[in-house]
């Protein structure tokens, strides 16, 4: 489950609640969207992501491998994103 909301300047945050199959421990992630202006008329995406257990401190490394399965799975569909700048983004 998750949910989309305002995110920082420009972008995007997806709230993603992860629940582990066989104990049931609940694992939140943030996942932010931004398009950022690296010089005149060039931007680029950048993507924060934030993974954490909601109790206790240590959770084996499943948060870690979280992210970077995100990541992976970002940089495989690279290719496919267009280069250049970001699309205008619609103001509500």
């Amino acid at each position: 489950m998750g949910r989309a909301g305002a995110g920082g300047k420009g972008g995007e945050t997806l709230h993603i609640v992860a629940v582990t199959g066989f104990w049931g421990f609940v694992d939140d992630m943030a996942v932010e969207v931004a398009c950022v202006d690296v010089e005149p008329g060039n931007s680029t995406v950048v993507v924060r992501v934030q993974s954490e257990q909601r109790f206790g401190t240590l959770d084996g490394g499943v948060n870690k491998r979280r992210v970077l399965s995100l990541f992976k799975f970002l940089e495989k569909k690279a290719g496919a994103l267009p280069v250049g700048r970001c699309p205008p983004t619609p103001t509500l």
